[in-house]
């Protein structure tokens, strides 16, 4: 695990780079191993039946997970990879935007 203390100093700073031809791998975040299927019932039913057994849920605060990132700031997005492969988060609508009504109140 890397922290500030591994950077170094202004006046020397630590650099880390890759032998000659070599790429570099860092690997950071939680392993989220605790994998199961929907446990509530009325979430499972609104699930299209061919995916209702494929459909995986953890829970991240048992791991330790209280911060995931905010989906809407750049370089603090959530990640999840599978097998080292970056994931598609969920989202609605999957293309384009969605328009909403007028904007009610003084705080938009």
């Amino acid at each position: 695990m890397l922290a500030s203390e591994d950077s170094g100093t202004a006046e020397a700073p630590v650099i880390y780079q890759a032998k000659s031809g070599e790429m570099p791998i860092l690997h950071g975040g939680v392993r989220i191993t605790a994998w199961r299927l929907i446990s509530d019932s009325q979430l499972r039913d609104k699930l299209d039946p061919s995916v209702r057994d494929r459909v995986l849920q953890a829970d991240l605060k048992t791991l330790g997970v209280a911060h995931w990132g905010d989906a809407t700031a750049l370089r603090r997005q959530p990640e999840l990879f599978v097998n080292g492969e970056p994931q598609t988060l969920a989202r609605w609508p999957n293309e384009g935007f969605v328009q909403t009504g007028e904007i009610l109140g003084k705080e938009t």
